[in-house]
C-alpha cells in the first residue's frame, strides 16, 4: 500500500495501472479540489489540464489508477499526452515547443501503445521531467 504522494506518482509513471493507496491519500485528493466526476465509491481528479486520475474505494481499501498522463521532456522541448488504453497507454498528442511540428522521431509514436511512461522515454531516448 502506498502512503506517500511521491511514491504514488512514481508508480503511476512506471506503468502500474492500479495502485493501492492509503485512506489518507484518497481523502487528500478528494478534498484538495472539487472532483471532476464523483459517484458512490469513486471520483476523478484533475488539476487544470494535467493528469486525470481515477480514485476508487472498494470496501475498506483505496485505489488510484491513471486515466490520462501529461509528460514533458527534461529539456522542455516536447509535451506528450498519454491516455489509458486497456492495460497500457496510447500516445494521444505530441507538441513541440522548439519546432513548428514534432520531428519524425516523436511523431512515429503518435497513436502508439506503450506499456508505461518510462517505456516511452526509453524508446524515444529521452528523459521526462518528474
Amino acid at each position: 500500500m502506498i502512503t506517500e504522494h511521491s511514491v504514488l506518482f512514481s508508480a503511476i509513471r512506471n506503468g502500474v495501472s492500479n495502485v493501492e493507496i492509503s485512506e489518507e491519500i484518497y481523502d487528500r485528493f478528494m478534498n484538495v479540489l472539487p472532483p471532476r466526476h464523483y459517484a458512490n465509491g469513486f471520483f476523478v481528479f484533475q488539476e487544470g489540464e494535467g493528469d486525470i486520475l481515477l480514485f476508487e474505494q472498494i470496501g475498506n481499501r483505496f485505489f488510484c489508477s491513471p486515466e490520462q498522463l501529461d509528460v514533458c521532456t527534461e529539456d522542455w522541448s516536447h509535451f506528450i499526452t498519454l491516455k489509458r488504453d486497456d492495460d497500457c497507454f496510447k500516445v494521444k498528442s505530441i507538441l513541440s515547443t522548439t519546432e513548428s511540428a514534432p520531428s519524425e522521431k516523436f511523431t512515429k509514436f503518435l497513436n502508439a501503445r506503450v506499456a508505461s511512461v518510462s517505456a516511452l522515454a526509453e524508446a524515444l531516448e529521452v528523459d521526462f521531467r518528474p
